[in-house]
């Protein structure tokens, strides 16, 4: 398990605070070189430029857009609502879920359904 930064825990104070696609995109940067686990338990890390993130986890790096996070937040904030959980990645409904959701996930913007709690 990744130790957090000090940057890092203060950018999920503000995204606790204020839980918009702007601290989130803030948090996001603040992760950038973390190290993440998908659904399926494969590691990746990323870095972001501008409005993507770069996914190095293969020898091809994935980008993701910001407007994918977005689609995915809302969508998120949907199913916290109800059921109260997310299911897995594919509920998020965006392209990329695969490694925004394990981002929600260590963000505690999401939760797994409790039965999937490992």
């Amino acid at each position: 398990m990744n130790e957090r930064t000090a940057a890092q825990e203060a950018a999920l104070e503000a995204l606790r605070a204020d839980l918009s696609i702007d601290t989130l995109w803030t948090c996001i940067e603040a992760f950038a070189g973390y190290e993440f686990t998908t659904w399926r338990g494969l590691p990746f890390s990323y870095t972001v430029k501008g409005g993507e993130i770069f996914v190095d986890r293969k020898e091809q790096s994935k980008s993701l857009t910001r407007s994918s996070v977005e689609k995915s937040l809302e969508k998120a904030l949907e199913l916290m609502t109800d059921p109260g959980y997310v299911k897995g990645p594919k509920k998020l409904g965006a392209w990329g879920v695969s490694y925004i959701y394990p981002m929600f996930l260590e963000f505690g913007i999401i939760r797994k359904k409790p039965a999937q709690d490992k």
